[in-house]
């Protein structure tokens, strides 16, 4: 990240992004959640601790999510209409903006509904981020952010991905006359197939786990749903 050929390399502002976003989830919710892993119980025995501990957590986790798969609608745009995007005006309008908003919807989404949704709050300093969070129990709102925040993005990103790959096989020969631009294509595909596989492999049981819960159980999530995805993502 110290190259300036790295940082001003459109193609690579969602992946710094992704890292610095990734070192604050890491330095944050995660040393909280090693916090409970040593001690088995939630210190200090808040509900504001609790509230915001899951904002911070839910918040970072699915805004990395949505700008993953913001990356990889965008990746068609760099590998197949590079040009438009020359123009500062394509740029602020198809690219900063929506990195921006990918960012700033979670924050927003899970402060209405963690902070301001009017249910009783039920933590539970015994388990790992409190439990829940009470909107959860609206079955309504819980469903809304399962299939929007989470199902979406989740199915769009291997989705995309492989339309990608198969987009830049097919126009390969064609673009091999071009060497240069070709190599730099193949880079960008490479670049996100990569970290795409990461997040299916990571995401991919997790949503198993609750179409599941939502099919078969009628949208109870069990407690190792919870666990993994609220501890372990």
């Amino acid at each position: 990240m110290k190259r300036p050929n790295f940082r001003q390399s459109i193609h690579n502002h969602v992946v710094i992004v992704l890292l610095c976003s990734s070192f604050i989830f890491v330095t944050v919710p995660v040393s909280a959640s090693e916090a409970f892993f040593f001690t088995a119980h939630v210190r200090p025995e808040s509900n504001l601790f609790c509230a915001i501990w899951t904002w911070i957590h839910y918040s970072i986790n699915i805004s990395n999510l949505i700008l993953m798969g913001f990356a990889c609608a965008e990746r068609h745009w760099l590998v197949f209409r590079l040009n438009a995007m020359r123009t500062r005006r394509s740029r602020i309008l198809y690219h900063y903006i929506p990195i921006v908003l990918c960012m700033i919807y979670p924050w927003i989404f899970y402060f209405i509904f963690i902070f301001l949704y009017p249910c009783e709050p039920a933590y539970d300093y015994n388990q790992l981020l409190c439990l829940i969070p009470c909107y959860f129990f609206t079955n309504s709102i819980a469903n809304t952010d399962t299939f929007m925040n989470n199902w979406i993005p989740i199915f769009a990103i291997p989705i995309l991905s492989g339309a990608l790959f198969i987009r830049f096989i097919l126009q390969k020969q064609r673009m091999q006359i071009e060497v240069f631009r070709w190599k730099r294509d193949r880079k960008m595909v490479i670049q996100l197939l990569s970290i795409t596989s990461l997040y299916i492999s990571g995401w991919a049981p997790l949503q198993a786990a609750t179409i599941y819960d939502n099919i078969v159980l009628g949208g109870v999530a069990p407690p190792f749903v919870v666990a993994y995805f609220y501890g372990n993502v």
